[in-house]
């Protein structure tokens, strides 16, 4: 193992470049010289006012764990917002760096259709010539007819060497060739994802894509023929939150042949929780993973399980495989399985150990056994042991866990909180109506009647209906208002106010509770006693003033005959706009609120009717025995009865 896969090995976690609420990382390539990495990236920043602008940034690094400052190395303009760089190549004697435009000039979420293909060349990989659009349908085709294209990746041919290939995404994935970057050859396209790479390597072509989430991977001899190689690449992807919406845009770096590094890198970017649908902007992060062979890839924190096991001599101290520890004892014989880790995850009791271990091993694990001797060497005492087990420090990924755990606990929390809120809400609004059901009995003693929901010759600001005349009931002060808006802050005020309601001054005929006026009981069902205090006597939209006496003798050809108990008397009720007298009795199924077409307004009835079923779709009614309950949409039948 060299210094750099042990510096590799080290990484606490794969992520390079982590995003956040206002940046994200995507797109990464890279190019190596001189043992520096450069780190090409797309570089999304939202600004205060929310705009959000796209950049081709870059930063070098030598260890992966170190970063020079971010250089953005294109300009800020939402017209063009270049992004996606795919990679560089040397020719010409220039660094050429392919990328694409990302248009969202109109506030798109995603690029539009003058979405195109550019290049910037450089002498030293710093300073970069302004972008040139890449012509790769050809001369003959303007760039206004192109179609929207994105994503390139360009590479020298296996057989050819002068010539050069671009691949992009278009209709799949597209191709065409050139020799000199400036005239191109359009040829076709294949099925494929988008953020192509491409690699040459054991007289192959091998070509990495993105579908909808994951790396896929293809293999081919001569660019026609492709073939798909091993499994869809997502890491820990279903471990990590900021990786979990989705995992892709890979770019593979073959290093293997450089003994100073020995491994290809695997360079891609995640978002998460959420998939891009809802994060795209935000929050991305840039990881790395590695590999020996292409097709087995892995990452910071999976290989320290097996890190102990690897040793310098042994000759199975490759990355690639750490997919089982039998491999590393199949490589390593007697060494690897004394390993601490071999022994734990393949205890001697196994038929594997047994298998693979020499009789010297297996003898010295038996006596072990045998005299019950601790895994520890002997000359370890308790507490050298208590303190090599204590210092065992939390991984990031163990931290983020816990931090999901608890975030998870938090959302499973807040509806129970939400409902108890409401519940609360409700149980208030409850007693609100119990204390005026008391202060209307009294009133009845007084009185022999409730007091009338509205009465005949309003006076001025209505202080003759029944919340004005129940105010001393209540332990209210009947102050004289100056104003309507005075006049409804009181009525609105105290016991009178539903509590999932506030005051609203542009509404100074609201009320949260009305009464029944009864014209429907006594006209159609026989309510009897009652008094009529507004209109004709006998008719259904007269308004009566009942009594705690009173009962219905008829069952109004209903088949239900009204029982106090089910009778409302006063209630939550809605607001028509602009009708004069509805805020404060109801008489029919539109005012009681019954009707769906007028339940759409929650709390302030600014187009209308307000909905009165404000508590989860249920309200409370005071009936006119004087008990509280609650109701569900339609429990009440239109002449001011509860139907079951």
């Amino acid at each position: 193992m060299n210094s750099f896969q042990k510096e590799l090995m080290a990484l606490e976690s794969p992520i390079l470049l982590a995003g956040n609420e206002r940046i994200a990382y995507r797109d990464p390539c890279v190019f190596r010289r001189n043992g520096t990495f450069h780190l090409f990236f797309t570089l999304v920043e939202t600004e205060t006012d929310g705009s959000v602008f796209l950049y081709v940034a870059t930063t070098e690094t030598r260890d992966f764990r170190l970063f020079s400052p971010i250089r953005k190395i294109t300009v800020r303009d939402q017209r063009c917002n270049y992004s996606s760089p795919g990679n560089v190549l040397e020719f010409g004697g220039l660094y050429h760096l392919c990328f694409q435009s990302y248009c969202r000039e109109n506030g798109e979420k995603f690029g539009n259709e003058r979405c195109r293909l550019f290049r910037s060349s450089s002498p030293d990989l710093r300073c970069w010539s302004p972008p040139e659009i890449i012509p790769v349908k050809g001369p003959d085709v303007q760039e206004n007819q192109m179609g929207r294209m994105i994503d390139p990746f360009w590479f020298f041919d296996r057989k050819d060497p002068g010539k050069i290939w671009c691949f992009f995404k278009q209709n799949g994935i597209s191709y065409a060739w050139s020799r000199d970057l400036k005239k191109w050859n359009f040829i076709g396209r294949m099925d494929g994802g988008e953020n192509v790479c491409v690699v040459i390597a054991d007289s192959r072509y091998h070509l990495w894509s993105s579908p909808k989430n994951g790396i896929s991977l293809q293999t081919s001899r001569d660019l026609e023929h492709w073939e798909p190689e091993g499994r869809l690449i997502t890491l820990g992807q279903n471990q990590w939150d900021w990786a979990r919406g989705r995992l892709t845009a890979g770019f593979v770096l073959d290093l293997r042949d450089h003994p100073d590094v020995g491994l290809a890198l695997l360079f891609y970017h995640g978002t998460g929780p959420e998939d891009e649908s809802v994060v795209f902007d935000t929050h991305a992060c840039i990881g790395i993973a590695w590999s020996n062979d292409l097709l087995h890839w892995h990452y910071p924190g999976e290989v320290r399980r097996t890190e102990s096991c690897i040793l310098p001599s042994c000759p199975a101290a490759d990355f690639g495989n750490t997919d089982s520890n039998i491999s590393l004892a199949d490589s390593c014989g007697e060494k690897a399985l004394k390993c601490r880790d071999i022994r734990r995850l393949s205890h001697p009791s196994s038929g594997e150990f047994r298998r693979l271990a020499s009789p010297s091993l297996l003898k010295e694990s038996s006596e072990r056994e045998k005299n019950g001797k601790p895994e520890f060497p002997e000359n370890t005492n308790k507490k050298q042991r208590n303190e090599k087990m204590s210092s065992r420090k939390f991984t990031l990924i163990e931290l983020l866990i816990v931090i999901v755990v608890i975030v998870i606990l938090i959302a499973m929390l807040f509806p129970a909180l939400n409902k108890a809120r409401q519940t609360a809400v409700k149980v208030k609004c409850a007693g609100n109506l119990k204390q005026i059901g008391t202060a209307l009995v009294v009133y009845a003693g007084d009185q022999e009647f409730f007091p009338p929901a509205k009465q005949a010759g309003y006076n001025l600001f209505n202080l003759n209906t029944w919340h004005w005349l129940l105010m001393p009931y209540l332990e209210m002060k009947r102050k004289a208002p100056g104003d309507w808006l005075s006049a409804s802050r009181i009525r609105e005020s105290g016991v009178l106010l539903c509590p999932a309601l506030n005051f609203n001054p542009s509404m100074r005929d609201r009320n949260s509770y009305s009464m029944f006026g009864f014209g429907p009981l006594a006209a159609w069902y026989k309510l009897s006693p009652n008094k009529v205090v507004y209109g004709a006597a006998g008719d259904a939209n007269a308004i009566y003033a009942a009594s705690p006496s009173s009962s219905c003798s008829f069952d109004g050809g209903t088949g239900i005959l009204p029982r106090p108990s089910i009778i409302t008397l006063v209630s939550e009720a809605g607001y028509v706009s602009g009708t004069d007298g509805n805020d404060v009795v109801f008489q029919n199924c539109k005012q009681l609120g019954n009707e769906p077409l007028y339940i759409y307004d929650a709390a302030n009835g600014s187009s209308g009717f307000e909905m009165a079923y404000r508590h989860v779709q249920r309200k409370n009614v005071l009936w006119l025995d004087a008990h509280v309950s609650d109701v569900g949409l339609n429990q009440l039948h239109s002449h001011g009865f509860r139907k079951w």
